[in-house]
């Protein structure tokens, strides 16, 4: 660790106040901790707290971005590590599904963080920061990090429900102090409301000097799957639902979605299949990825087509051997050809959409909206329980529930990282180039990965 003195972090690091990662540079760039102090630093009087050589213990362990909580007299050992590399996240493996979860969904899952740490996001990398007490984990964060100035921490599930894995709430506080002693901006822009991790994060914030926004925003919602789905032209569609699965009057009928297989099959033979993923299946990806291309997250710029990262990892996700398993391809074709897909996961009884998209040639038919209630069928058939609807919500996913209530937090500490990642948010940066983007993708007609 370039400019911390050896000897001093391998005192703190055998007292069990510091401990490093294993491979890779560190999570934080060093800071210039070699300068010598200005006279004006050094000028301390006598009833001034912080004295120099606290400060040069406090910089030498945010160098090395990991530090442990004050120690507890009597008390267990405590240690945080910081893992960057998918080699050292193999060592949790293990310890990942034995702790608890907010929301336990694919993309909370120990091999969505391994294909992530595998495929990051140019300008991006994992920092899964893990607690461990007397050599046992206790608690996760499944963050990444931002590879510029200020090191902005995120969640590694952006736009699902997410959070912190703890053992119990002491865990939790302890992983949540040690986040924020990082002092690095953070991003946890999917927390579910009332969960264990919002909640701790707001106690633990209430009395810090620091700069907090909360925006709240609503993704999809679960629903009950019972016998009104066994019939894909007689199903759920014809009864909007409300939160509690309690039917209520829709104008979306039954006829409806009879006259919209109707008017399908006048344009050739239409199929529906739900299939398992095959250990080598880039074929059917593809299909995937150019019919989500075909709808309006290509015009949009936000389908996978545009974004090599996030193909990458919903493809190693999905080869996983464990995943791959419960991992299931659903198509619409007509004549041959796929006019909408869906990417599904069958997991603890629920059935997960993870990737949807339709061809918008054929809107006026809804394919998308028919693929699901064949889906739907299916997994009634398979004795699945419920479903849930990922991703934001959307005017279709209506019909399903009232969707759930998630926090995006962001937190900025009284420091340069801070300050940074602030003057950024405000000026919206990201957004410019979003737009930039955007405008050379529609000049050109094609997506830019």
């Amino acid at each position: 660790m370039a400019g911390a003195p050896a000897d001093e972090l391998a005192e703190r690091a055998q007292a069990g106040q510091v401990t490093t990662s294993r491979s890779g540079p560190p999570c934080e760039p060093p800071t210039h901790g070699n300068r010598r102090p200005s006279s004006r630093r050094r000028a301390t009087s006598a009833g001034r707290r912080t004295t120099p050589s606290r400060r040069r213990t406090a910089a030498a362990a945010r160098r090395a971005l990991v530090v442990a909580p004050e120690p507890v007299p009597d008390g267990p050992a405590r240690s945080i590590e910081v893992l960057e590399q998918p080699g050292d996240l193999e060592e949790v493996r293990a310890d990942w599904d034995r702790l608890e979860a907010d929301f336990d969904g694919p993309a909370n899952s120990f091999h969505w963080c391994l294909a992530f740490a595998h495929t990051p996001p140019p300008g991006r990398r994992a920092c899964v920061v893990v607690l461990r007490v007397d050599d046992d984990v206790v608690a996760i964060a499944p963050l990444q990090r931002r590879l510029t100035l200020d090191g902005t921490l995120r969640l590694i599930s952006e736009y699902d429900a997410s959070g912190f894995r703890y053992a119990d709430e002491a865990s939790l506080r302890w992983l949540v102090d040690a986040v924020l002693g990082l002092r690095r901006p953070l991003v946890l822009t999917s927390l579910l409301a009332g969960s264990a991790t919002q909640l701790m994060l707001r106690a633990r914030l209430r009395h810090r000097p620091w700069v907090r926004w909360v925006h709240v925003w609503t993704m999809g919602p679960d629903a009950v799957i019972d016998a009104t789905y066994a019939d894909p032209t007689n199903s759920l569609v014809s009864s909007r639902r409300s939160g509690d699965g309690a039917a209520a009057a829709s104008p979306v009928s039954s006829r409806w979605v009879r006259r919209r297989l109707r008017k399908a099959e006048q344009l050739g033979r239409v199929t529906f299949h739900v299939d398992p993923v095959e250990e080598d299946a880039s074929d059917r990806f593809e299909e995937l990825v150019r019919v989500e291309a075909a709808s309006w997250k290509g015009r949009n710029g936000s389908a996978m087509i545009d974004d090599a990262s996030q193909r990458e990892t919903i493809r190693r996700f999905v080869s996983d051997p464990e995943v791959r398993a419960g991992a299931r391809l659903a198509a619409m074709r007509i004549d041959g050809e796929p006019v909408a897909m869906n990417l599904v996961m069958v997991r603890d009884g629920r059935l997960w959409t993870l990737k949807d998209g339709f061809d918008e040639r054929f809107a006026s038919l809804s394919p998308g909206l028919l693929l699901f209630l064949h889906v739907l069928a299916w997994a009634h058939e398979q004795g699945l329980t419920r479903v849930e609807l990922l991703g934001r919500m959307e005017a279709w996913k209506r019909d399903w529930g009232t969707g759930r209530t998630l926090h995006h937090l962001r937190v900025y500490p009284p420091s340069r990282h801070g300050t940074v990642a602030f003057t950024r948010d405000v000026l919206d940066i990201d957004k410019v180039r979003r737009t930039l983007r955007a405008r050379r993708y529609a000049r050109s007609g094609s997506p830019t990965t």
